[in-house]
């Protein structure tokens, strides 16, 4: 994910539920689609640090933003 990549899925994230739905419904088909590729790229990232440490524990990741982003769009 490139820096502008990062930055967007940043906005994305710190919406709340009501500004991220009013986005939603001002947006075009091609923001949903470019907005839900970055939410499964951060998921993918998030996938691969959940594997394994050094030692072959698992990692711990606090996923409460990503599970809040979800949140937003399953909730529309």
């Amino acid at each position: 994910m490139n820096p502008h990549d990062r930055s967007n899925l940043k906005f994305l994230m710190a919406l709340d539920r009501s500004t991220f739905r009013n986005w939603w419904l001002s947006v075009s088909e091609d923001d949903h689609q470019y907005a839900l590729e970055l939410l499964d790229q951060y998921g993918k990232e998030l996938n691969d640090l959940e594997s394994t440490d050094k030692e072959g524990s698992t990692i711990d990741l606090d996923v409460t933003d990503a599970k809040k982003v979800l949140d937003k769009i399953m909730t529309l």
